[in-house]
């Protein structure tokens, strides 16, 4: 499930790259290798990407593109920690509902 409480990306597990540059800013998909597959982690980074340009003053424009052969082929089903966690139905349906919420609030940045 998406972690929310983390601020931190780990080198080497960037899913999306940040450059800003005269007022534009860059996100780049840099998963080639999986075709740029979706996941828990994509959206998490994607969030606290989308803060950083959100009080970046200096940004008047934001593209998204991607490096390889695809832009995006969806939902990476092999990626780890796609499993929505709780110990109850309804912990789940509410654990994912949270994690959803959250992704909406940082992706109105954009």
């Amino acid at each position: 499930m998406i972690d929310t409480i983390s601020t931190e990306i780990a080198e080497g597990e960037e899913r999306i790259r940040l450059e800003v540059a005269d007022g534009v800013a860059v996100l780049t998909l840099c998963r080639p290798d999986r075709l740029n597959g979706w996941s828990w982690e994509s959206t998490r980074q994607l969030g606290l990407l989308a803060d950083r340009i959100r009080f970046d003053a200096s940004v008047r424009a934001v593209l998204l593109r991607a490096e390889g052969r695809a832009f995006c082929a969806g939902i990476d089903v092999t990626a780890p920690g796609g499993a929505i966690t709780g110990d109850s139905p309804a912990e789940r349906t509410r654990n994912y509902y949270e994690g959803i919420r959250w992704v909406h609030e940082r992706f109105a940045v954009l």
